[in-house]
């Protein structure tokens, strides 16, 4: 080959590699199961602040509203990490969109105010946390991208920390939730 040819071929190589995302680069396109994690964390995230906003405007025990703040605050920045992995991953979810499972509970807890919320929602965290903390070390533990299992494995501390505080507010307000 000539020069010339060989610099073109060089050239057209680099540009390919730019436009390529570094996980495809080395062969490893993301796997289904990975862009699937991040939308439903993303989708979890959404719904988890959505629920601490109902929390604080209907909840009766200052606990309960201390705990729904702790849900926006700490659901936001776990939003906000896994957003641009989102994004690398071509993975779109409209902002504020959660899974119907999630809206049917929130559609449940929204016509609720006081004890009675306080009773549901309690018994939606800890069900709804226990299935997250599983979801979330299969991930860390099992997923392809190395980049959303480091993501999968923050989050995981911020998760079990959560399920501990619903669990701790369903002993002391003694909520039956099934799983404890």
């Amino acid at each position: 080959m000539t020069r010339q040819v060989m610099r073109d071929f060089g050239l057209c190589v680099l540009v390919i590699a730019a436009a390529t995302p570094a996980s495809m680069a080395f062969g490893q396109a993301p796997s289904v199961a990975d862009k699937e994690f991040v939308r439903k964390s993303i989708e979890a995230d959404n719904a988890e602040i959505a629920a601490g906003h109902l929390a604080l405007a209907q909840a009766g025990a200052n606990d309960v509203k201390q705990f729904g703040q702790t849900l926006i605050r700490d659901h936001t920045l776990l939003n906000n990490q896994m957003k641009p992995l989102a994004q690398q991953l071509d993975v779109v979810v409209a902002p504020g969109q959660v899974d119907p499972k999630d809206e049917a509970v929130a559609n449940q807890l929204k016509d609720l105010r006081g004890q009675q919320f306080d009773q549901e929602f309690i018994a939606a965290m800890v069900q709804g946390h226990n299935q997250a903390v599983q979801d979330t070390q299969t991930e860390a533990s099992n997923g392809q991208d190395a980049k959303v299992k480091e993501a999968a494995a923050k989050g995981l501390s911020v998760i079990q920390k959560h399920l501990q505080t619903a669990q701790k507010l369903a002993q002391k307000y003694k909520v039956q939730t099934g799983k404890q």
